[in-house]
């Protein structure tokens, strides 16, 4: 069944925090940040359209951080809703 698993020496937040401008200076992305891929944490980047040189390069920079491309439209901000 393999050996042991290693874990790698930053946490996913380290990972987003350290990287999170030059993935939004990407071509194509439009968003980045934590959810979840199957039943695990992941890095998840919103992007117009699917780019396989993006996928590489997100795998050079992400290493063994479990990451996934979603295809989206462009995200809207909501509008401020006053409190009573």
């Amino acid at each position: 069944m393999g050996g042991p698993v290693t874990q790698p020496d930053k946490t996913l937040v380290q990972v987003l925090d350290e990287n999170r401008s030059a993935i939004m200076a990407m071509p194509k992305v439009i968003g980045v940040g934590i959810g979840k891929c199957d039943a695990e944490l992941c890095i998840k980047v919103m992007v117009s359209e699917h780019d396989d040189e993006l996928e590489e390069r997100l795998g050079t920079l992400l290493e063994e951080h479990p990451y996934r491309i979603e295809v989206t439209e462009p995200l809207q901000s909501l509008p401020s809703v006053p409190e009573p």
